[in-house]
């Protein structure tokens, strides 16, 4: 483990991060000093439940750069409140944080910017080699990415920081990790859209009463939730309903299988059934298969499963959209991210929806593969921070506290009508515990070329293989130019 130095090393870092009058340390086994005190004097502060010891400092600020307020609905990105606000995950977050400064003796800061304006942020200070920020929440890769390291610390160089642990998002980390040991982003629980804006699977309670299936949700605990089991789902659902077509029409009545709002959505389904195009040695070093057999398998299958008539509504306006087809029970399924439930729509739907994870391709899958959306804000530390290891014990804390009292509380809230739901929140630990990355999609380097074989597929002229013949060359400079930049190529 990373944090099991020796005693010489942790003791150099304990003084090192008292000359910096930073706010951390970075050992289990480290004597726990106030930064007030002489350097023969301990004063141990120890959680009851966090397992290693921490450096109590001296009000300095942990300084966040975050995106405003007022952002996606449900996306849940704010990391501090001013004051209670009587909202219990807004609360959560405000007494995790307060105690939180307590108990490591720092002052919790936060610069908001518009989230297209976050990752230009980030780089200007970084190329004027300003200290202003020691981590910062951005896009994983819609509005500028962090991802290859150019502004932002490799967080496996941070020893304070240990990805085996639970808090710090295995699955994803270990998906996002390039050439063994080079990770620029964690997909992180203090801020909460790391959580809220992974995808999952609605579905409509009512109409699987009505329909008299079994609520799936012992499928997916025994790893039986496949495509083929969700087609099962999907066929009885679709109806006309007294329409005479299946015609977009807001004021129409007919039942669709599947409600989704853009291509985007149906590239989630198509991810979690395991449908990547880039690999990785033994070295972890990505690059793009040459055999696309389960691809082009789940493609088809994708495919087929919107064949019929009603079987996928795909629409997205303001007066009329998916979302709203599917609350207004016209839809058996609808693909979103888990977030969507905080908002004011699913909030005031009388269908009663549950989520499940993403299906799988087929039982032989290993896992559920419940993706991070590429709009999520992931956590990357920038390159100017003074003490990595002292911002990274401060983090590591932090993200400790949000998992075990903040998480409960939002898994909660997701709930329907925030109403406590026990195979709801078996769902969200599936979801929680196989959080993953498509990295050709969140690196940019597949994303556009699997969009357009969705749209393919559900328009009915699916033509993978030239069309990835077409692609394959420029898909292949595009992951080379990354590790270049990486460093990983010369």
């Amino acid at each position: 483990m990373k944090k099991q130095k020796s005693l010489t090393f942790v003791a150099f870092m304990l003084l090192a991060s008292l000359i910096a009058t930073s706010c951390g340390g970075d050992s289990p086994e480290q004597t726990v000093t106030s930064a007030s005190d002489s350097a023969e004097t301990t004063d141990e502060v120890k959680s009851d439940a966090y397992p290693y010891q921490i450096n109590k400092l001296d009000g300095k600020e942990l300084r966040f750069l975050n995106c405003v307020d007022v952002h996606w609905q449900g996306a849940s990105q704010i990391i501090d409140y001013d004051s209670y606000t009587g909202e219990s995950v807004a609360d959560a977050v405000y007494k995790k944080n307060r105690e939180a400064e307590e108990a490591l003796g720092i002052k919790i800061t936060v610069v908001k910017e518009a989230v297209d304006k976050l990752h230009s942020t980030i780089s200007t200070s970084v190329l004027a080699n300003d200290d202003l920020y020691d981590a910062v929440n951005s896009c994983v890769n819609s509005f500028g990415t962090e991802t290859d390291g150019q502004y932002v610390l490799n967080l496996y160089d941070i020893d304070a920081i240990n990805f085996e642990d639970e808090w710090w998002n295995p699955s994803f980390a270990k998906s996002m990790t390039i050439d063994g040991d080079k990770l620029y982003v964690a997909v992180d629980h203090m801020n909460l859209n790391g959580y809220t804006w992974t995808d999952g699977m609605y579905f409509n309670k009512d109409l699987v009463v009505k329909l008299g299936l079994d609520m799936p949700y012992d499928l997916v605990r025994e790893g039986k939730w496949t495509l083929d089991r969700m087609a099962e789902y999907m066929k009885p659902a679709i109806n006309l309903n007294g329409d005479s077509d299946f015609e977009i029409d807001p004021r129409g009545n007919s039942i669709y299988g599947l409600c989704v709002q853009h291509t985007g959505s149906m590239m989630s389904i198509v991810q979690g059934a395991g449908a990547f195009l880039v690999k990785r040695d033994n070295s972890r070093i990505p690059a793009l298969m040459s055999n696309t057999e389960h691809a082009v398998n789940v493609l088809e299958k994708f495919a087929g499963m919107l064949s019929e008539e009603g079987s996928c509504l795909m629409y997205n306006t303001v007066e009329f959209n998916s979302l709203i087809a599917f609350l207004n029970g016209r839809g058996m399924f609808y693909q979103g991210a888990l977030g969507n439930s905080l908002g004011e729509k699913m909030r005031s739907s009388d269908v009663e929806y549950g989520v499940l994870p993403l299906p799988k391709y087929d039982e032989n899958q290993p896992q559920y593969y419940s993706n991070v959306s590429q709009y999520t804000l992931a956590l990357s530390i920038p390159k100017t921070v003074t003490d990595p290891e002292v911002v990274g014990a401060c983090l590591d804390y932090l993200e400790y506290a949000s998992y075990k009292e903040v998480i409960p509380v939002l898994q909660e809230s997701l709930c329907y009508k925030g109403v406590r739901d026990d195979d709801s929140i078996d769902m969200y630990e599936i979801i929680k515990q196989t959080q993953y990355a498509d990295i050709g999609s969140l690196f940019g380097w597949t994303s556009g070329f699997m969009a357009t074989q969705c749209e393919k597929a559900y328009k009915k002229n699916l033509n993978f293989s030239s069309d990835f013949a077409s692609n394959q060359k420029i898909i292949e400079d595009k992951i080379e130019q990354t590790l270049t930049d990486m460093g990983v190529y010369d």
